[in-house]
């Protein structure tokens, strides 16, 4: 057994202490206030008080300056929102993809890859003139698009 419980060194960000965690049956799903928990649950030891979904004195979502701890398995929906939040907090955008589909940029470049069986669009907000392939990559394609702007 450690001397310092989870989070350990990281505890100067996230002055918090995870004192028990509980693995739930996949039958059991904690829920409340908007969250659902399944597989796994920590129980935590602080002074701030969480941020979003609470219910039965169990925090989700810990917040402590520019740090967030998730203290629950939660859905991909829920994560997703969670995600979304913090890049924007960030003063980060980002860009809704399909699944199968990455993107990287490089410059004014923006390199899509399909990793998928099936054509998909872009979405809009990647903006710019076709240089390779066009704005629907096909299975196991590339596009490449000139932007004047970032995204």
């Amino acid at each position: 057994i450690i001397d310092t419980l989870p989070p350990g060194p990281l505890r100067p960000l996230m002055p918090i202490t995870v004192t028990r965690v509980e693995s739930l049956r996949p039958s059991i799903v904690h829920a409340g206030d908007g969250w659902h928990a399944h597989q796994w649950i920590e129980h935590i030891d602080t002074a701030i008080i969480p941020d979003l979904y609470t219910n039965d004195g169990i925090g989700i979502l810990w917040r402590h300056d520019r740090c967030r701890y998730l203290s629950a398995c939660i859905d991909p929906d829920q994560l997703r929102r969670i995600m979304a939040q913090a890049a924007k907090d960030a003063g980060l955008t980002t860009v809704d993809l399909h699944p199968d589909l990455r993107i990287r940029r490089h410059g004014d470049m923006v390199f899509a890859f399909n990793y998928g069986p099936s054509a998909h669009p872009l979405p809009d907000q990647l903006a710019g003139d076709a240089v390779i392939g066009n704005r629907i990559v096909p299975p196991a394609g590339v596009a490449v698009l000139r932007q004047a702007a970032a995204f």
